[in-house]
C-alpha cells in the first residue's frame, strides 16, 4: 500500500512501520495519530478538518471489529458532510467570481467608450 500512496502519507506511512515496530509499550491509537498528526502539519487543512480527520483513532482504540467499522463510518460521514458543504460553497465563489468579472468587464468598456 505504502507504493501506491503520494507525499506526505507515504513517508508518514513508512514512519507509521518502522515505529510500530520500535514500540515499547506505546498504544498503536497513540502512534498513528502521532505520526499522522506530523504528517498532516504541512497539508493546507484547518485544524477541525485535521481533527475530523484523526477523529476515528481513538487512543486506545477498539478491539471488537464492528466497533472500529461504526467508528470509521461516523469519521466518513462526519468527512462527507464536510466535503458537500465545501463543495457548495466553492460553487456559490465561483458564481460570484463570474458575476464579478463580468461587471468588470463592463465597467472597462464603459471607462474605455
Amino acid at each position: 500500500m505504502q507504493k501506491q500512496l503520494r507525499e506526505p502519507f507515504k513517508s508518514c506511512f513508512e514512519e507509521l512501520n518502522r515505529r510500530l515496530r520500535e514500540t515499547d509499550g506505546e498504544s498503536c491509537g497513540k502512534i498513528f495519530r502521532s505520526v499522522l498528526e506530523e504528517g498532516m502539519r504541512d497539508l493546507p487543512l484547518q485544524q477541525e478538518d485535521r481533527d475530523a480527520f484523526l477523529q476515528f483513532i481513538s487512543e486506545d482504540g477498539y478491539v471488537d471489529g464492528q466497533m472500529q467499522l461504526l467508528s470509521i463510518q461516523r469519521s466518513r460521514d462526519l468527512l462527507e458532510g464536510t466535503i458537500g458543504k465545501l463543495e457548495r460553497e466553492n460553487g456559490e465563489k465561483c458564481r460570484l467570481a463570474l458575476g464579478l468579472g463580468a461587471m468588470s468587464g463592463m465597467l472597462l468598456i464603459l471607462i474605455l467608450w
